[in-house]
């Protein structure tokens, strides 16, 4: 990992992906990773043991600037080839406007469009996209939000170890405000030090009011359940 002072402003990680497209270099972690260096561009991971989103409209959200977004991922689908189908993109927004990190032919995995978008909006994106394979037209009552709710994920990120017992997790089973947990893990299994994503021991979703009610209550879930290693 090399060191760094402060993480590079969206204006500058936009610039990069800029040049690393025009190079025509794929836009994979690896490669980015790669070619960034070979460009003497700092490289820096976070570790975020705070790792997770949370999910709500704005309701004083700019609407000329979610046009552009809207715009910018159209076109990244468009020139793909894709013009009636599922597109999902990964992108920054910078002062120069929306900038495509990532687009891909697919729903958001992570539980976002099968649970946290539905349980956020009321819009069922897994049935809209079945209807799409089949030929058939999601309706525009389908694709438009029921209502505006806050949803958040927040993952667990024990110490490593060998795990001896995952306690407390039980005690939200019956909380309204739990969706789900989940976890990738179980007494006996050996956990390494944390360097990516796939070393989360598990997950937690939870609903409120807003986004800030839904993480607050995430984190209460993450705190409580303790998962013991040795």
């Amino acid at each position: 990992m090399d060191d760094f002072e402060s993480p590079p402003r969206p204006e500058e990680v936009s610039g990069w992906i800029r040049e690393l497209l025009r190079q025509g270099l794929t836009a994979e972690a690896i490669q980015v990773v790669d070619a960034l260096r070979a460009q003497g561009q700092p490289v820096w991971y976070m570790n975020a043991l705070n790792e997770g989103h949370g999910y709500r409209k704005k309701e004083n959200r700019d609407v000329y600037q979610q046009a552009a977004i809207i715009k910018q991922a159209e076109h990244a689908a468009r020139a793909m080839g894709i013009t009636n189908g599922i597109a999902k993109g990964d992108m920054v927004l910078t002062d120069d406007g929306p900038k495509v990190i990532e687009i891909a032919a697919r729903l958001s995995g992570g539980w976002f469009s099968s649970d946290q978008v539905p349980l956020a909006t009321g819009v069922d994106l897994i049935g809209a996209a079945i209807e799409l394979a089949l030929g058939k037209t999601p309706s525009e009552d389908q694709l438009h939000s029921q209502y505006n709710k806050g949803v958040a994920i927040r993952y667990f990120f024990p110490s490593p170890g060998r795990i001896k017992k995952i306690h407390n997790a039980k005690h939200f089973s019956n909380q309204a405000w739990v969706h789900r947990v989940g976890f990738f893990v179980e007494p006996g299994d050996t956990l390494e030090a944390v360097t990516d994503h796939t070393c989360r021991a598990g997950f937690v979703i939870t609903t409120g009011k807003d986004r800030e009610e839904a993480v607050s209550r995430a984190l209460d879930v993450i705190d409580s359940v303790i998962i013991e290693v040795e």
